[in-house]
């Protein structure tokens, strides 16, 4: 699990976004043995009421090959269901075939059901603006 922070703010250009979060994701990975536990000793953040002051947000995507032939096998792709979520905040967002499916747990000491509902409303948004948008094709230039 790498830490990332990201700045989305209302107006912000999607690709600009995107830019951000690319360029934040591969200076992550360039520090991928420093985790979170060890940033936050670093820092010496101070537990409020037993709680940091941030809030834990995982994002998870798979993409199952359910439509993978093998000779003389039959495949089968599915979930494995948690048993618990320890992030405050954690989307796990499923492709399978055609659809994507949203499994969203919240620690509703946090967060109330309107927000949540709100948040999932926006996601959704966003989903479908970006699968709408015409994309130019990337060229490098020398």
């Amino acid at each position: 699990t790498l830490p990332i922070r990201s700045s989305p703010k209302r107006g912000k250009p999607f690709t600009t976004l995107v830019q951000e979060t690319r360029a934040a994701v591969l200076d992550a990975v360039e520090h991928q043995d420093l985790g979170l536990g060890a940033i936050l000793r670093d820092r010496r953040f101070v537990a409020a009421n037993g709680r940091l002051p941030l809030v834990e947000v995982m994002f998870n995507f798979s993409a199952y090959q359910a439509d993978v032939a093998l000779d003389g096998c039959r495949v089968v792709a599915h979930e494995t269901c948690r048993q618990a979520v320890v992030h405050d905040l954690f989307l796990h967002v499923v492709e399978s075939s055609d659809r994507l499916f949203l499994d969203w747990d919240y620690r509703t000491a946090l967060f109330d059901r309107l927000t949540i509902e709100q948040w999932l409303s926006d996601y959704v948004h966003l989903i479908e603006t970006v699968a709408s948008m015409t994309v130019a094709t990337p060229t490098v230039s020398a």
